[in-house]
């Protein structure tokens, strides 16, 4: 499958306004009027920098596991608190802001909008695989993510995919994400870093009793919000770039593991939708599914639209990263209470355990290919 990307970068504040409005079913004028937003390149203007962040050498999962995190309420009291920030608000929309900047090749813009949301920007080189990234993270708090987007000098030659991993957040969960983005050359990576159950009080777009938290659903919990960084960033790659999103998430050690295998994949595109409504070939979805079987064992992963018995098993996930990646709005769109109308073809859901980071990211490559360069005109 060949997936489309960006010919252009994407510039000008109406735009950049318009694009967000579509994705999270705010006024279009009022963002324009009340966001930073990277101002259009003038006619013979010099070309934006790409050398403007601090540089660094070293190992990509150990600088993002050396970040503060905030615990659990109960478990950790003096580890800080989550700080919510309100989607469409200024801070919120820097976030969305700092894709376009980093779409755009332009790094002062870029490192200001970084500053706008709280966060230091720095340009680390993977001493391990020697690829270079645009790192974001967080000066003091608020705890709403890590952000890692390939450096521009390489972001053409990366593989069309945006690993996003919002339901938990420790240090020890940030390696197998950060090991899946290298292994499978990715775009881009966004991790929580704020537990689901760090604040005590109830919020979210998807309300319901909460067995992580016990009672409600907190709004803390980054994979039931809209009010977070993580998903003013994940609203940019969407509404900018046409990459297969896959959503990371683990299950539990209760779940049994079937006889013979020693992990466990399992895939979703999203709850049911009726056979009337536009559905996308599963392309990448198909593929993921053989390579995961090809390479555990056919029992050890499970698709609940091949394999009826998963659906019963585990019911099809609905989460705000998902009714976004399949929808793709081209009209004002809510995540937070609407439903996807359309399956994209470009958005995945996987929960695993036991499945070892390397063999995830082989067979997410294997199933996203890096589309050929255009050819050069005479």
């Amino acid at each position: 499958m060949r997936v489309a990307r960006t010919k252009r970068p994407v510039r000008g504040a109406k735009l950049a306004a318009a694009l967000c409005s579509l994705l999270v079913g705010l006024p279009a004028l009022a963002l324009a009027a009340t966001s930073p937003v990277a101002a259009p390149l003038d006619a013979g203007a010099e070309e934006p920098r790409l050398d403007c962040l601090p540089q660094r050498t070293g190992d990509l999962a150990s600088f993002l596991r050396g970040q503060r995190f905030a615990g659990t309420h109960n478990a950790q009291p003096g580890a800080g608190n989550m700080t919510t920030i309100t989607r469409g608000s200024p801070r919120w929309m820097s976030g969305f802001n700092a894709v376009l900047a980093w779409q755009n090749d332009d790094c002062p813009a870029f490192s200001a909008f970084a500053e706008h949301m709280g966060y230091d920007a720095v340009e680390l080189r993977d001493a391990r695989s020697g690829s270079r990234h645009w790192v974001l993270t967080e000066k003091k708090g608020p705890f709403n993510g890590l952000f890692v987007l390939r450096a521009p000098t390489e972001r053409d030659a990366a593989r069309p995919l945006v690993l996003v991993a919002p339901h938990r957040s420790a240090p020890q969960d940030v390696d197998p994400a950060v090991q899946v983005y290298l292994a499978s050359g990715a775009s881009a990576l966004l991790v929580n870093s704020a537990h689901p159950c760090n604040l005590q009080s109830c919020g979210g777009c998807i309300m319901e009793q909460s067995a992580l938290c016990g009672g409600c659903t907190r709004s803390s919990d980054a994979a039931a919000s809209v009010d977070n960084l993580l998903f003013g960033l994940y609203s940019a790659l969407v509404a900018t770039r046409r990459d297969v999103r896959v959503e990371l998430d683990a299950l539990a050690g209760s779940v049994p593991l079937p006889a013979g295998c020693r992990g466990l994949a399992w895939l979703s595109q999203g709850p049911a939708l009726p056979k009337t409504t536009t559905q996308a070939a599963p392309v990448v979805a198909e593929a993921l599914w053989h390579g995961l079987t090809e390479r555990m064992g056919p029992a050890c992963a499970c698709w609940d639209e091949r394999q009826p018995g998963c659906a019963k098993a585990r019911p099809r996930v609905d989460t705000l990263y998902g009714r976004m990646g399949n929808e793709e709005p081209l009209r004002p769109f809510d995540p937070c209470g609407q439903q996807a109308t359309q399956r994209s073809g470009r958005y995945l859901h996987i929960a695993t355990r036991g499945v070892s980071p390397a063999l995830l990211g082989a067979a997410l490559s294997k199933a996203v290919p890096i589309p050929a360069p255009p050819a050069r005109s005479k």
